[in-house]
């Protein structure tokens, strides 16, 4: 939920169908609209306050679902340009002379591998090693010299531009014909129209309010409901 219109949606939603239950419940009327408007408020400010973060975790699980050349081509991509990096078989390299080595598997580098940076990238001024691992201890076993870059470092960049971790498909009961964002305003638009009724002198106020709850609940569910057409294809 990125857009304006959806931000404006959901609060409208939430406001309404709070009031909705106040009223019915023979709350001041001025009391229950300003209780259904602050409600509106925290439930926006919730949802959108996790918007766009990204669990380092789950992140360095994704990583660890590429291979070595997406790896080093998804990190490159998000380096800045003036370093030209260059995507090799087991490395990036950089045009300031240095190199990017990165070691993201379940099991921190050991010594062996640290002493080996510097046979294997003999002649390099620098050797930046990305890991998601303590490698405070282990520097000293290697004779170049190294600096460590966490994933999380990259992870801020990422968050900043927009990037969303690809989403594996669940197998489910399609509910796309009734959950469609496209059908929001609609679900909406019924839901404030019979909850006006409870206003009014009627006998079946009870009914108005469930029934105008369920459509304005159905309206929440199209808002959140992911759009089917665009697909991110981050190697593609």
């Amino acid at each position: 939920m990125k857009g304006i219109l959806d931000k404006i949606v959901l609060y409208i939603t939430v406001s309404v169908l709070c009031l909705s239950w106040l009223w019915y419940l023979k709350i001041n009327i001025s009391l229950a609209l300003s209780i259904s408007l602050i409600v509106g408020l925290v439930v926006c400010m919730v949802v959108y306050k996790g918007e766009g973060k990204i669990p380092l975790s789950r992140y360095i699980d994704y990583l660890r679902t590429l291979d070595e050349r997406e790896l080093y081509e998804h990190i490159a991509r998000y380096i800045h340009t003036s370093y030209e990096a260059k995507v090799e078989d087991s490395h990036l390299s950089l045009n300031d002379g240095s190199v990017l080595v990165a070691q993201i598997g379940y099991s921190t580098p050991s010594k062996d591998y640290m002493a080996s940076l510097y046979r294997r990238y003999k002649g390099t001024d620098r050797i930046y090693l990305f890991t998601p691992h303590d490698t405070k201890g282990l520097l000293a076993y290697s004779k170049a010299k190294v600096i460590p870059l966490h994933p999380r470092t990259l992870l801020k960049k990422l968050v900043k531009l927009g990037f969303t971790l690809p989403t594996t498909p669940k197998k489910k009961v399609d509910l796309s014909t009734i959950f469609q964002r496209s059908r929001a305003k609609y679900y909406l638009f019924s839901g404030v129209v019979l909850m006006l009724n409870i206003f009014l002198y009627t006998p079946y106020r009870l009914y108005y309010v469930i029934t105008s709850s369920l459509l304005l609940t159905m309206a929440l569910f199209c808002l959140f409901s992911k759009p089917t057409k665009k697909q991110i294809n981050l190697f593609e």
